[in-house]
């Protein structure tokens, strides 16, 4: 399952790009499939993996964007 820079159209972004980014700007969403959550960043459209609860996800989001 890609997450690393998956946009909305499905094409996926450089792991660069996400790196240069601070993700100051995230977004939650749920997958209605799993029930999991996930952050994206707004400005870079990296996204994180799937977690079981918001502040989870946030968290992995954050973390792979500081080691990228």
């Amino acid at each position: 399952m890609p997450y690393r820079g998956e946009t909305s159209n499905g094409s996926q972004g450089t792991p660069s790009e996400a790196a240069r980014c601070e993700h100051d700007a995230l977004v939650l969403a749920i997958n209605p499939d799993t029930k999991y959550c996930y952050a994206r960043c707004l400005r870079c459209l990296f996204r994180g993996p799937e977690r079981p609860s918001g502040e989870a996800a946030r968290k992995a989001l954050l973390v792979l964007g500081a080691r990228g």
